[in-house]
């Protein structure tokens, strides 16, 4: 049996291990090799097995499966976990077997399971009987009374340890073992490849600041979740999302076909030839149609040395890079940025030791970065008062995974952050304390400006103008030393920075100025955002106010300003006819409600002298307003139509100015 140690692990961020073997084997040899049940189909999915002496691995073995229920259907007997031994022996009827009952020993042939009820005590009890042919006579023995029974038949035994076995294998954590054959001659090197699921290593840093420098320290935290230790293995950690999927390839497919039922007759009967038989449908659940065509290996790349990165060595040879020239497939490799197309990786350059179930933490970088300390206020992080941060740059020549940060300051504990997914050359600001030496108040305020621009389109005048935010920032250094400060000043839709210093920087959602605080004392910055408002106003609402300061200020013409004077002193007009049409018809609804009141008392009037002459002053009254009513109504008709007039006038100038903006 060969002996092939692992050699080379290679972890994926997203959470797939790819495994190689390295070791020799001699002739026709072969190498057994285990793996949980969870991990068998990745490994079907991604094993690689390559002779480099020329040998051929004619097949891999390993235990087909089958569901349970159709491995016992190979076998004539179930036993229930309840009332195992009564189902038992019913299904043995027939079998022979020997037995012993009490002081009594006998053999037999099973003839079934007799059951009768007794009573002891008033109580009614069943009693289950096995009815046995013993030589020629037909006996009765109580099952509870059997202390030992044995079956005579060895079908009858194999079908028992059959059952029993495969219901006991069905119920563990299997562990499944394939067998690589070996065919060739004399000893040769040999590689195996695979991938299997593994925990997501992880990464975690150190950042120690001084006034000299700056050094980052970078551990990746790995775990050995398999039955096998990892002994003096070339570790690899690549970071990337190559696609990866679960496929069961391990489990057996059947597919369903149609069942055609023989014709009984009696006899022969006169044929028949029937049209072509429509089969069912295909049944979904009974088999699965391949999702994919074929499954793309992802090609290693190996990693490029630097003096800087103490974790990453020089590059290992991996077993493709022999088998790409033996099955054609290449792999470029990229020597400075440490990326292998898609993915970003750090190679260990020591070989590392992890027992299984056991966990370590790896360093991979240790070195000089760019950097310095620098104060952020920004009210939405902390109201009040600047966070303690580090402008980063990434100038490591790797790419930074995410991961939390303890901060030193010489040497000092200082504070936690996170640093985010960092590519050479990328900048963040590392937040990390909070700085309560600098105090920082803001006042807030906003204005508007007269329009500064209109413009005459039709029946329509559009104004501008804009809305000033200023936001007044008051900074307070109470320390002894001199600080530097960003204003992270959040952006707002529609707004531009307005008569303010020029930004230093910009992110998407926020403008940022450095700014300088001496010890012990003040400083005010101001930024101001502004936009533009338009409002669209009907030329008919214009007031000849409004018109005029829009002239004497220059934003309308004079074409524009006659337009529009003519247009307002016509509403005007319509407006003062509507005034007086107002009043008239307030006129009218008073004499009415007066004729009311009189005709009223009218009612109520007697015969009498006085009553008489009353009666004549209300008649007279009611004539007069009957008179008016006819005037104002004759009023109302004439200054209708003036109105009307005059709207129609108004209509036409209007359109006739819109006719001349089109031509």
């Amino acid at each position: 049996m060969a002996n092939i140690p692992l050699r080379r692990v290679v972890l994926f961020k997203h959470g797939l291990g790819y495994f190689e073997r390295r070791g020799k084997v001699k002739g026709d040899d072969e190498f057994k090799i285990s793996y949980d049940e969870n991990e068998i189909n990745d490994v079907l999915k991604s094993l690689s097995v390559i002779d480099y002496g020329g040998g051929i691995v004619p097949e891999v073995d390993y235990e087909a499966a089958q569901e349970t229920s159709r491995l016992l259907e190979k076998v004539g007997v179930h036993v229930p976990v309840e009332d195992s031994l009564t189902s038992l022996l019913k299904q043995l009827m027939g079998a022979k077997i020997s037995l012993t009952a009490g002081t009594e020993e006998l053999t037999g042939r099973i003839l079934g399971i007799e059951t009768t009820k007794e009573k002891e005590n008033n109580v009614e009890r069943e009693k289950k009987s096995l009815v046995l042919l013993h030589e020629d006579t037909i006996k009765t023995v109580n099952l509870t009374e059997i202390k030992k029974l044995k079956t005579l038949d060895p079908e009858v035994k194999k079908d028992i340890e059959y059952f029993i076995d495969t219901v006991y294998d069905s119920r563990r954590k299997n562990k499944k073992t394939l067998n690589l054959k070996f065919r060739g001659q004399g000893e040769r090197e040999v590689a195996i490849c695979y991938t299997v699921e593994v925990p997501v290593w992880k990464t975690s840093y150190r950042l120690n600041y001084s006034e000299e420098n700056l050094w980052i320290q970078g551990w990746a935290l790995v775990d050995n979740m398999s039955d096998e230790d990892w002994v003096d293995v070339n570790l690899t950690l690549i970071a990337g999302l190559p696609i990866s999927f679960r496929h069961d390839l391990y489990s057996a497919r059947y597919m369903w076909r149609p069942e055609i039922k023989v014709k009984e007759t009696a006899g022969v009967a006169p044929i028949s030839l029937e049209e072509e038989m429509k089969l069912e449908a295909e049944r979904e659940d009974f088999y699965e149609k391949p999702k994919y065509a074929k499954e793309e290996e992802i090609p290693l790349m190996a990693p490029a040395p630097s003096p800087k990165i103490l974790a990453r060595g020089a590059p290992m040879s991996g077993a493709y890079d022999s088998f790409a020239a033996a099955a054609t497939a290449a792999a470029s490799v990229s020597t400075e940025s440490a990326k292998a197309g898609e993915f970003f990786f750090y190679s260990i350059s020591t070989p590392v030791t992890i027992r299984r179930n056991h966990s370590a933490l790896v360093p991979f970088i240790y070195t000089e970065i760019e950097g310095k300390k620098i104060l952020v206020y920004n009210e939405n992080a902390r109201v009040g008062n600047p966070v303690s941060c580090i402008e980063l740059k990434n100038t490591s020549g790797l790419t930074l995974e995410e991961g939390p940060v303890t901060v030193y300051e010489e040497n000092s504990y200082a504070g936690e952050c996170m640093l985010p997914f960092m590519v050479d050359g990328d900048k963040r600001l590392l937040a990390y304390a909070v700085d309560q030496t600098v105090a920082v108040t803001k006042e807030v305020k906003t204005q508007y400006e007269s329009v500064h621009e209109v413009r005459v389109i039709g029946p329509i005048v559009e104004t501008y103008y804009y809305q000033v935010n200023e936001t007044k920032y008051t900074l307070k250094n109470k320390g002894d030393e001199e600080k530097e400060i960003i204003i992270e000043h959040p952006k707002e839709f529609g707004f531009e920075p307005w008569k303010t210093e020029k930004f230093e920087e910009e992110t998407p959602n926020y403008y940022r100025w450095k700014i300088v605080l001496e010890p012990r004392k003040s400083r005010e910055f101001t930024v101001k955002l502004r936009r533009l408002i338009s409002s669209s106003l009907n030329v008919v609402g214009l007031s000849s106010a409004l018109i005029e300061d829009y002239f004497d200020r220059g934003l309308i013409t004079g074409e524009e300003n006659s337009f529009l004077k003519r247009v307002a002193e016509l509403q005007s007009k319509v407006n003062e006819i509507g005034t007086e049409m107002n009043d008239l018809e307030k006129e009218k609804q008073e004499i009415f409600r007066y004729q009311e009141r009189l005709r009223e008392n009218l009612k109520v009037l007697g015969n009498t002298r006085q009553e008489a002459e009353l009666k004549e002053k209300y008649i007279s009254t009611l004539a007069a307003q009957e008179d008016r009513i006819q005037e104002i109504e004759a009023k109302l008709w004439d200054l209708n139509k003036q109105r009307e007039d005059a709207k129609r006038e108004m209509d036409k100038i209007i359109n006739e100015y819109a006719e001349q903006q089109k031509d």
